[in-house]
């Protein structure tokens, strides 16, 4: 039986060994009598299918890289920005180039090329820098496909099913906006028949969020993100199966849809939903201009946090942006604080106002409960506008005022009993920059 099983791995051996040598053998026949024919493919489609600039310092073709396919190695590419964009918006270099790659490998089934069928099969960009810009006047740098839209009836058409980005930095520049962001693209993978019509797309991302800021207002840095999604694409209109995200030590589930507006835009209606967080974790969340007004916190408790991106989103156009969190019998101190709060139960919500805008914004405490020592007390109200905070709360509760002389020497009062019931209203707004 031994016996039998050893001559039987030694056949299949042996015939694997001669399947990879005949697929090897054409691949040096494919690269010697159609080698040049390949560069000469792909710089035609290059040529025919972007309306921008591309230099390539060298090209060549690698029978090995993707065996059993053969690949077209693009060495040194640049894509120039689109001409209607204007650099005289922006300081500095990068507005000229949108991508420049140290290597850009295009690979094509073997089979197909024996029978001169150019039928690209995987993408993959590697090591360089991808400048995503939209000057004032809401024109951006990278609508660098052919402005039709039309392929030429001899055209080779493109068998895609494969993607693949590793070790790219990210510059996001939107001055309509007064949006920036950059960070690293660690890895995006992206598979499944990515030229059909009605097909299954699974992606996977993998980086480094450096900054998000809107009018100089700091939303988030130096935060790891990883993301999953599976699709089901029909036409332009694309379904999230599952979904999967991760910022930081924060994991968030998604689904939904996105309908893609060739030249206008993608409009999005998307959930997210992240369960059982730590309270720490979330108030990381919050704008800069907040959270380090509100650094040192601590506690237990946990939250709960759903939110839904819905409307178009272009260069020029933001989405609406919801959120709702609540939190129940949680406890809270603060160094800045002589006394903690117990028993929280909160419930609220944020919106950006429809732009991606912090003057639009508002954070809203639509129900707070808490023990603050003997006292018990309950809160709502809201902050609107970010970028020149106004606020509005309300606060009612029974108050010992003895707890607070014990708190606070600066009281002017030596003695006190009983009890305050109060019910106040208080209003305003305050300096960001020196409140």
């Amino acid at each position: 039986m031994r016996k039998r099983l050893r001559i039987l791995i030694e056949y299949l051996s042996a015939t694997l060994l001669i399947i990879l040598l005949l697929l090897a053998i054409a691949g040096v026949v494919v690269l010697k009598f159609y080698g040049e024919d390949l560069k000469v493919f792909v710089m035609d489609q290059i040529n025919h299918r972007l309306d921008a600039k591309v230099d390539v310092d060298e090209i060549s073709v690698n029978v090995f890289h993707n065996f059993p396919n053969t690949s077209i190695q693009l060495q040194d590419v640049t894509i120039w920005s689109t001409h209607n964009f204007s650099t005289r918006d922006f300081k500095g270099p990068g507005a000229d180039t949108l991508l420049s790659a140290e290597y850009i490998h295009v690979s094509f089934n073997l089979l197909k090329l024996i029978r001169k069928k150019y039928h690209i099969r995987k993408l993959e960009i590697s090591n360089g820098t991808l400048h995503l810009y939209t000057d004032r006047h809401g024109e951006v740098n990278f609508s660098i496909f052919s402005g039709n839209g039309q392929t030429r009836k001899d055209a080779s058409p493109v068998h895609l099913s494969s993607l693949k980005i590793t070790d790219f930095s990210l510059v996001l520049n939107n001055e309509v906006k007064q949006l920036v962001c950059t960070g690293n693209l660690d890895r995006v993978d992206l598979n499944g028949r990515l030229s059909k019509r009605n097909t299954q797309l699974k992606g996977a991302l993998k980086g480094w969020l450096g900054e998000l800021s809107n009018k100089e207002i700091l939303y988030a840095s130096d935060r790891n993100i990883e993301a999953e999604l599976n699709l089901d694409v029909l036409d332009s209109l694309f379904n999230i199966k599952s979904g999967h995200f991760k910022l930081d030590r924060i994991h968030a589930d998604m689904d939904g849809h996105f309908v893609l507006h060739q030249g206008a835009g993608v409009e999005m209606d998307l959930f997210a939903s992240a369960r059982d967080l730590e309270i720490h974790e979330v108030l990381d969340l919050l704008p800069s201009e907040i959270s380090t007004t509100l650094r040192g916190i601590k506690g237990n408790g946990i939250l709960q946090l759903s939110s839904r991106i819905s409307g178009m989103v272009s260069a020029t156009l933001a989405p609406k942006i919801e959120a709702d969190f609540q939190t129940s019998n949680a406890n809270l101190s603060w160094d800045k604080l002589p006394f903690s709060l117990r028993k929280l139960h909160l419930s609220g919500s944020y919106s950006n106002g429809g732009e991606f805008n912090p003057v639009t914004a508002t954070l809203s405490i639509e129900s707070l409960h808490a023990v603050i020592g003997t006292d018990h007390l309950s809160l709502n109200g809201r902050i609107h506008n970010f970028y020149d905070p106004d606020f509005a709360f309300k606060l009612k509760g029974d108050i010992h005022p003895k707890q607070w002389l014990q708190w606070y020497d600066e009281i002017p009062l030596n003695e006190s009993r009983g009890v305050i019931y109060s019910d106040i209203s208080v209003s305003g707004s305050y300096d960001r920059l020196k409140p």
